[in-house]
């Protein structure tokens, strides 16, 4: 029998206003959707519903810092700011986030947390939800503390630009289609049977699609809104379930559940040289695996590029340095291929045992090298790597 695909939540205005609503159906809509940002738009200020509920809507051009006295909900409607935990817990995950345009974040009682806008960003536009009347107090005191922490990294963003620029160029997807032949391979080697499993930067769905189609209860996550938009809908034109959520695989705040079986990160390591972003990641994967759990890690070892379909002379390409400008072949609806021009993203190669070195560091066991399978990544490192089990 075929699967009914989920619902994807757009949040919007109305909802979140509706006195039919009950807190426990709002809290759950926002932790599982993206925000309808249109229908913010309109909203002026703040609204105080009878039963209590608050929602307030500012412009957000410098830090601003709040103590968080009842479980509340941070919607961003235009650009991107920067969610710090100042005290307490103001989201699952590290101290700092880049929150993007669309996306939601819950905040905790009991914290102090800042917002700003990212780097990337002149004037952000957020929209707080609350449950009681001044949930969210503004603290001057504390913008100091704030101003000390570093602004956070967002290249990953850039993603984001990339798909949008690839489906307006006419390609129906950036991606091949098929799942990646490494975790096709991987799974039948190890021998896994479907499970919880989480995608880690999972763009258009292909491996997680796939997954779902058999057995597996998947959660994608991504930053990357026009792909997960499309995930979403070849997930509905396969007729499979998966839940796809726009989060950054380095924090992973606010998921659906909170142990997985499976972890799949299928090339998207190997797209954040940043050695504390990686190591946040990996450190959050370790804290979502169920003890014996898998984490299936796709990451390029050398010649980053080689074998791309978007690449097919990979030696006339040239120097492949992050932000120089290169031709991209595209496959556009009828079959035919164009080029775009398209800047280079930043990325990490690491050979074999620097890769699983770095990855034992926070706590994994090598389980399998299954390195000789594939060159989709140029020279691709593919490991299996466990959580132990305490009995093990």
């Amino acid at each position: 029998m075929t699967a009914t695909p989920p619902v994807h939540h757009a949040i919007s205005l109305r909802s979140v206003l509706a006195p039919d609503t009950s807190w426990n159906e709002l809290r759950s809509t926002l932790t599982t959707g993206s925000v309808d940002i249109d229908s913010f738009a309109a909203l002026e200020e703040a609204r105080c519903l009878p039963d209590g509920r608050t929602v307030a809507r500012r412009c957000i051009d410098g830090p601003v810092c709040f103590t968080v006295s009842d479980e509340a909900f941070l919607l961003v409607v235009s650009g991107r700011v920067e969610l710090v935990a100042l005290a307490g817990h103001a989201s699952d995950g590290p101290s700092g986030e880049v929150v993007g345009e669309g996306q939601v974040r819950r905040l905790v009682p009991g914290a102090a947390a800042g917002i700003r806008p990212s780097a990337s960003t002149d004037t952000a536009v957020v929209v707080e939800v609350s449950n009681v009347p001044g949930a969210l107090k503004e603290q001057p005191e504390s913008l100091p503390r704030l101003a000390e922490v570093p602004a956070l990294p967002d290249y990953y963003y850039g993603y984001s630009d990339r798909y949008a620029r690839v489906y307006e160029a006419g390609a129906p997807l950036w991606e091949p289609p098929e799942p990646n032949e490494a975790l096709v391979h991987a799974l039948e080697t190890m021998g896994v049977e479907p499970c919880s499993v989480i995608d880690l930067g999972c763009g258009e769905g292909r491996d997680a699609n796939y997954l779902a189609g058999r057995g597996f209860d998947v959660v994608g996550v991504d930053v990357a809104r026009p792909a997960l938009t499309k995930a979403r809908e070849r997930a509905a034109a396969q007729g499979v379930e998966a839940t796809f959520l726009e989060r950054d695989i380095c924090v992973l705040a606010d998921l659906p559940r909170q142990r997985f079986d499976l972890a799949i990160n299928m090339g998207c390591l190997h797209m954040i040289p940043d050695s504390d972003l990686r190591s946040a990641h990996l450190k959050r994967v370790h804290e979502l695996l169920a003890p014996g759990g898998l984490f299936l890690v796709a990451h390029c070892r050398e010649r980053w590029l080689d074998g791309f379909f978007s690449v097919p002379d990979y030696e006339s390409v040239g120097p492949v340095v992050p932000g120089r400008v290169i031709p991209r072949r595209i496959r556009l609806e009828d079959g035919s291929t164009t080029e775009l021009m398209l800047p280079l993203v930043p990325y990490k190669e690491s050979p074999t045992s620097e890769l699983i070195d770095e990855i034992r560091v926070h706590g994994f066991e090598l389980a399998a090298d299954l390195s000789s399978r594939t060159a989709a990544f140029g020279s691709t490192t593919v490991l299996a790597m466990r959580k132990p089990s305490p009995d093990a």
